[in-house]
C-alpha cells in the first residue's frame, strides 16, 4: 500500500505563517493588556515574545512557493 501525503488546508497557502504570527501578537498584546493580574515574570516573557515576533514580522516577506525567507 503506498502512503500519501496527507495536506493540511494551508499547505497552500503562502501567508500562512505571517497569519498565525499577527494572531498570536494580537493575543499577545491582549495578555499583556490585562496585565494587572499577571505576574512580572510573566509580563516580561510575553513582552519579551512580542517584541520577538513584531521584528520577525517588519522582516518577513512571503515567497511564492509558501516559504518565508528574511531580508
Amino acid at each position: 500500500m503506498k502512503q500519501t501525503k496527507l495536506l493540511n488546508k494551508h499547505d497552500n497557502d503562502p501567508c500562512w505563517d505571517k497569519q498565525i504570527t499577527e494572531e498570536r501578537i494580537k493575543y499577545l498584546e491582549s495578555e499583556l493588556a490585562a496585565r494587572h493580574r499577571l505576574d512580572g515574570w510573566v509580563i516580561k516573557g510575553l513582552q519579551k515574545e512580542l517584541d520577538m515576533l513584531n521584528t520577525d514580522k517588519k522582516e518577513y516577506e512571503p515567497m511564492n512557493n509558501g516559504s518565508k525567507y528574511y531580508k
